[in-house]
């Protein structure tokens, strides 16, 4: 929609708009569908939106965006999974990179805790030692 917009108001049609990615070796391009199949979760959202409130048909949608109709289906099927999993659950979806992430980190954070626990224990451990040694006791007068 971005670069339609922008071609519009620009008058260029088309067949004159070549994009070139950066990513990749230099003057490597790829075509705007490869482009815009790597836009984040809103872009996507806001595309299946378009075809559930009627707004754009499937075919209507996938040749406005140059992008295969599977890969919207896809879409669409992600987002009706996700909202049927939420009702069903009463909670909110949360994106299973975003799992991993909580997991990994509960894993880091109990080993920090094991390795504290362990530190406590040593330390009275050495405790009832000095407790139980005078001769490593401090003297009260010094």
């Amino acid at each position: 929609m971005l670069i339609t917009e922008s071609c519009k108001r620009q008058h260029i049609a088309p067949d004159q708009l070549i994009i070139h990615a950066d990513r990749g070796p230099s003057m490597t391009s790829q075509p705007v569908a490869l482009l815009l199949a790597t836009l984040g979760t809103e872009f996507k959202r806001t595309a299946v939106q378009r075809i559930l409130t009627g707004e754009k048909t499937l075919a209507e949608l996938s040749r406005e965006l140059d992008i295969s109709p599977s890969v919207i289906r896809n879409w669409k099927r992600y987002a009706e999974a996700g909202a049927t999993t939420a009702v069903q659950a009463s909670e909110d979806v949360v994106p299973t990179s975003q799992l991993r992430e909580a997991y990994a980190k509960i894993r880091e954070l109990e080993r920090a805790l094991g390795r504290k626990t362990m530190e406590v224990e040593i330390l009275r451990a050495a405790q009832e030692i000095v407790k139980h040694t005078p001769s490593l006791r401090r003297e009260s007068g010094r």
